[in-house]
Order: structure tokens, then C-alpha cells, then sequence
């Protein structure tokens, strides 16, 4: 059984301590892009760690951040392995406002496009069409073309794009040729 990921709370909190640069969402989305794909660079959960902490601009953060985030990193790679597919990106919690919820989610799609860039995958390494769609959707969501989520179907298409960035995550993963399997993750249409 995977314990749940650390509160998107408190590692905010621990970031603003160590004055990071970047929120607990898009820090993150680095670690899940640099958990995406295979780079001899970041092979531990320490080094890729430390490759946020200095994306972070907080190289000499206390202790208790890097330990939270260094659990952050291996949580999100227990979800992103296990076959329970219980990956869900680190955003505010459900009871806060549906923009911020959207804004953070944009923020984690921006980390982890970032992280896919540090680890070295271009677009060039997906040859499947449905992970170079994932990419580009999720490009557009990091960039804010999600549209109004306003009206009265706000939540059900916030509930579609979520589902959807989790789907697009796991397709990337495995066509980036860290998972080795041979069955292919078919994310739904975003549009």
C-alpha cells in the first residue's frame, strides 16, 4: 500500500522557509518529470533532490525540506510504478477555490515539462502520436490555454483535465521508455 504523497500545504510551507523561488506544485512537477524518464544524471532520489533544490534556488535548504521533498520524490515514484495508477499530481486540496486549483495545476505542468527538459527528453524521443499529443496538451495547460472553468460545468471539466494530465503523465513515462510496458496508455482527448 502507498502512503499518500506529503500535503501540498506543508510543503509549501518548508519551500517558503528555505525561500524557494517556485511553488510545492511545480517543484513537484520537476520531480515527476525527472521521475519520467531514464538519465544517468539522477539516478537517486537524493540526486534528483538536489537537482530541485537548485532549480529552487535554495541549495542550502534545512533539513526538514529536503527530507519532505526527498519523500515527495520516492512516493511519487511508488505511484508512478505501482499498478494501482494512484499518481496524482501535489496541488491544493479540494476544499480551495477552483481557480487556484487550476493556476497550481498549470504550475505543476510547467515543472514537470522542465523536469522531462533537465532529465534530457525532447520531443524528438517520443515517437508514439499520442505522446507527442500528451506533451503538447500538457504544454498547453502549463501555458493557461485551459479555457474558462466558470460555468456551471466547471467541476466535471476540472475533474476531466486532471484525469486527463494523470493519463498524459503515465503515457509519457512509458513511451519515453522508463516503464517497460508493452501496453500502451491511451490518454482521452482533451479539446
Amino acid at each position: 500500500m502507498i502512503d499518500n504523497l506529503p500535503s501540498y500545504d506543508k510543503i509549501t510551507h518548508l519551500l517558503e522557509q528555505s525561500k524557494a523561488q517556485l511553488s510545492a506544485a511545480e517543484a513537484h512537477g520537476i520531480l515527476v518529470g525527472l521521475n519520467c524518464v531514464a538519465s544517468p544524471l539522477q539516478n537517486s532520489a537524493e540526486e534528483r533532490v538536489a537537482v530541485v533544490l537548485k532549480e529552487l534556488d535554495c541549495c542550502e535548504a534545512e533539513w526538514r525540506c529536503r527530507d519532505a521533498l526527498k519523500r515527495l520524490q520516492q512516493k511519487s515514484l511508488e505511484q508512478l510504478e505501482g499498478m494501482s495508477f494512484s499518481f496524482m499530481p501535489l496541488l491544493p486540496d479540494e476544499n480551495q477555490a477552483l481557480n487556484q486549483q487550476v493556476e497550481a495545476l498549470a504550475a505543476w505542468c510547467r515543472g514537470f515539462l522542465y523536469g522531462l527538459g533537465l532529465a534530457g527528453l525532447n520531443e524528438t524521443d517520443l515517437q508514439a502520436p499520442l505522446a507527442l499529443e500528451a506533451l503538447q496538451d500538457l504544454n498547453h495547460i502549463a501555458y493557461g490555454e485551459l479555457g474558462s472553468l466558470e460555468d456551471e460545468n466547471a467541476m466535471a471539466a476540472w475533474i476531466e483535465v486532471l484525469e486527463y494530465v494523470r493519463v498524459a503523465v503515465q503515457t509519457i513515462r512509458v513511451e519515453s521508455g522508463l516503464q517497460e510496458d508493452s501496453e500502451t496508455i491511451t490518454p482521452p482527448l482533451l479539446h
